[in-house]
């Protein structure tokens, strides 16, 4: 007999019940799936989408890392503007803003109680010639800082505000105001109480010892002068500026007066003496 045949005669036995399994029929063996338990539904879940989660992972730990600069990151005990009209005027300028800022700090308190002192000096060049997109941008810079109200205290030079104009509302029959030294700076004598300076709007950087501080005595160019912000009611800064106002007039009138309040450099901070 064929195969065929026995295995017809065996399925009639199991259907009539005469046998109860048969080994002529090849049986199918249907296994019941392992049950998984949650550890392994998890374990299979990073297996399939592992590229996904590395991903993922990736943009969560630059989220985090950004989060957390943000949070933990130095304030400034004071901002000061370098601002020149023509870089021509002060050639190299930019490569000595950090030593500018170590000078800076031997004359700044330690401002936020923190145990060090940093001053962050922003450079800005204000020369109009050149590319038309990199004078737009650095002009934006300038009075995107002007309206901060942060930076009160500058080192520039006389002709950093010819024909420069303000969006600052001092009169309301008014839109704009043309800047200029007079309505910018300060009485550096009337704001710092020091009557020697009275009718002054700058004070020549080589007219101080801090020249000799930043290792400038030999090249500091003679237009840079320190000048604090006038901030009067009206401004657009004015509301913001008079924490920073205190300490830029506190600082500057340390270095007119040769008082190191702190001497000792670690870094690009200054330790604030016991």
């Amino acid at each position: 007999m064929s195969k065929e045949s026995d295995e017809k005669r065996e399925l009639l036995k199991l259907k009539q019940g005469i046998i109860s399994e048969s080994k002529v029929i090849e049986q199918d063996v249907h296994e019941q799936p392992e049950k998984q338990t949650v550890a392994k539904k998890i374990d299979n879940f990073f297996f399939r989408n592992k590229w996904f989660v590395a991903v993922g992972a990736f943009f969560a730990a630059v989220g985090f890392f950004l989060v957390y600069q943000a949070v933990t990151r130095e304030q400034p005990d004071l901002t000061v503007i370098l601002a020149v009209s023509d870089t021509s005027k002060a050639p190299g300028l930019y490569q000595k803003v950090n030593d500018i800022e170590l000078a800076l700090e031997k004359y700044c308190p330690d401002f936020d109680g923190n145990g060090y002192v940093h001053v962050a000096v922003y450079s800005i060049d204000l020369t109009k010639s050149g590319n038309m997109q990199y004078v737009q941008s650095n002009t934006a810079k300038f009075y995107g800082e002007i309206e901060r109200g942060v930076a009160e205290l500058y080192i520039c030079d006389a002709d950093l505000l010819t024909g420069e104009t303000s969006t600052e509302d001092y009169d309301p029959d008014e839109n704009t105001i043309a800047l200029t030294y007079e309505n910018m700076f300060s009485d550096i004598g009337k704001a710092l109480e020091m009557p020697e300076y009275n009718g002054k709007l700058r004070v020549d950087l080589k007219d101080t010892g801090f020249v000799y501080d930043a290792k400038w005595e030999n090249s500091c160019p003679d237009t840079l002068a320190f000048s604090v912000r006038r901030e009067e009611p009206g401004m657009v800064s004015y509301s913001k500026s008079e924490e920073y106002q205190k300490r830029a007039k506190e600082v500057l009138k340390n270095i007119l007066t040769g008082n190191k309040v702190n001497d000792t450099e670690v870094g690009s901070s200054t330790m604030q003496g016991e």
